[in-house]
């Protein structure tokens, strides 16, 4: 069953709110303890996206869920530097999925 596209905009932006913590994470070494509620909440709208009935929307959700996994591991294991270019690849494929999202809404 395919999700309403509001529904879908609605989860693409709170996404969009939630970078800014991956941002932090990023700059505090990737240490996530204090944002695993907002992380935990963006692996919940990225597994529903992932779920939607699109192929670009649920190629994003999947994208988005690399991202959140990888923070997740490098709080419990440590991020080495040669961790860098994994998390950097993760981070442009999700830039890429979001850019192929539709921009226009469908006219029926």
């Amino acid at each position: 069953m395919l999700m309403e596209i509001n529904e879908i905009e609605k989860k693409i932006n709170r996404i969009g709110d939630l970078t800014s913590v991956v941002e932090k994470v990023c700059e505090n070494g990737f240490q996530a303890d204090e944002y695993m509620a907002e992380l935990n909440e963006m692996q919940r709208l990225a597994t529903e996206l992932k779920k939607s009935g699109y192929r670009n929307v649920g190629q994003f959700g999947v994208k988005i869920l690399d991202v959140v996994k990888l923070i997740k591991k490098y709080n419990a294991e440590g991020f080495r530097q040669k961790d860098a270019m994994k998390f950097k690849a993760a981070v442009d494929k999700s830039v890429r999925a979001y850019e192929r999202l539709p921009k226009e809404e469908v006219k029926e």
